[in-house]
């Protein structure tokens, strides 16, 4: 039949094997034995993280009495009782953090530390359209949340290596019109990245239409008459154009066409006193673009004398007394 181990111990040994476990007992768990063994703790830290993910929380604890009883305060009115502890905050900033430990003999202690939460890194491209082929541009990167210093890492050709400029903004040129891409990704001091690129339309830069030819047409006239009057013009762009007339007389005219690049406009206008009139006429692209005004056209509208039955009469009579002058000799 098996034996327990200690069948076969005589008694007196028996009895000095449970007063050695006494006092070794005795030995480590009396105040004595605690007091050269104090209750130690360290929480770590400082800490820092990133809103929405969670931070690792470490609590080293050394001497005091088993078991220990945790408390966790995170400074945002969240608590834990594990000793290591995970937790995810909602808010950036800066928070105190408090670890209180208490162990089974009842003695307590606590420790302060700190974690700096930051927001997540949020990054755009900035853009001001228009973009103009041949010209070169400087974009650059809005950075929000993360921790700084950042890297920025730029890709202009689209081919997904952001190996083309290093920095905070590019230097780009286009040679032809087109749609094109632009990315950059961005590395703060915590090694959290995030990417961001931007669709870019070049076009050809407008130009105004060039100034347009001087007005032609009658120069002289008879005030209440219309007459006509052309002019042409042609658009760098070929984009049609429209003209606006300055007839002289403080008088402008609605902006006439569309009209083909280089085809005539013509028009006509009617002055209703005597005088000198000097015509211009300026021309406006369909992106808005105006020229100058053209080089005057003058226009004289004579005296319109109306004869009267007395003036009619003394005419007469002078033609007569010339005529016949020698009848009064």
């Amino acid at each position: 039949m098996k034996q327990f181990p200690f069948t076969h111990m005589k008694k007196k040994q028996m009895m000095n094997v449970f007063f050695s476990l006494v006092s070794v007992s005795f030995m480590l768990f009396s105040p004595l034995a605690m007091a050269d063994n104090p209750l130690w703790i360290c929480p770590g830290g400082p800490y820092e993280g990133t809103v929405g993910q969670p931070v690792h929380f470490y609590l080293d604890i050394q001497g005091g009495m088993l078991p220990y009883h945790v408390l966790w305060d995170f400074g945002d009115r969240s608590t834990s009782t594990v000793r290591y502890a995970d937790h995810v905050y909602v808010k950036a900033g800066n928070y105190s953090v408090k670890a209180q430990v208490t162990d089974g003999a009842g003695n307590t202690t606590m420790q302060y530390t700190s974690v700096r939460i930051y927001n997540l890194l949020d990054i755009s491209i900035m853009t001001s359209p228009p973009y103009y082929i041949h010209d070169v541009y400087e974009i650059g990167v809005a950075i929000q949340g993360g921790k700084p210093p950042y890297k920025q890492y730029w890709d202009s050709d689209n081919d997904g290596l952001y190996d083309d400029a290093v920095g905070e903004t590019i230097h780009v040129s286009w040679d032809a019109v087109g749609s094109y891409v632009i990315a950059v990704k961005v590395i703060d001091n915590r090694d959290s990245i995030d990417y961001a690129s931007a669709s870019i339309t070049v076009i050809v830069r407008n130009e105004e239409p060039l100034i347009p030819s001087r007005p032609m047409g009658e120069s002289k006239g008879k005030a209440g008459q219309s007459y006509a009057f052309t002019t042409s013009t042609e658009d760098p762009n070929a984009d049609d154009v429209y003209y606006r007339w300055d007839w002289g007389d403080g008088t402008l005219s609605e902006w006439m066409g569309p009209y083909p690049s280089n085809a005539t406009c013509q028009t006509e206008h009617d002055w209703q006193e005597k005088g000198q009139y000097a015509i211009r006429v300026m021309a406006k692209d369909t992106m808005g673009a105006e020229s100058a005004w053209s080089e005057p056209f003058v226009v004289t509208m004579p005296y319109h004398h109306q004869s009267s039955p007395e003036s009619c009469v003394m005419r007469l009579l002078s033609f007569l007394f010339e005529r016949y002058a020698w009848m009064y000799r």
